[in-house]
């Protein structure tokens, strides 16, 4: 009974390592960026992401590439 407990108490704690992409105080600012961004008019795009928190995805890096507004692909990139 005790190995089920402590199973969800640890996925309590690593689910709730992970917030929102923004914080509360910044979404003005994206609503800002994604004006700018629809305005530029670009479908096609190639950008990098880095996820900085502490869950299970924390700290690995990815480049994700976008074609006519679809996500084409995305991959892992190595540790630097």
């Amino acid at each position: 009974m005790l190995r089920p407990t402590l199973s969800a108490l640890a996925l309590l704690l690593a689910a709730a390592g992970c917030a929102a992409p923004t914080a509360p105080g910044e979404h003005d600012q994206l609503a800002e960026a994604r004006a700018l961004w629809k305005a530029r008019g670009s479908d096609s795009y190639t950008i990098e992401l880095y996820r900085s928190c502490f869950c299970v995805l924390a700290g690995r890096r990815m480049t994700v590439t976008v074609r006519a507004g679809a996500v084409a692909g995305a991959d892992y990139l190595e540790p630097s």
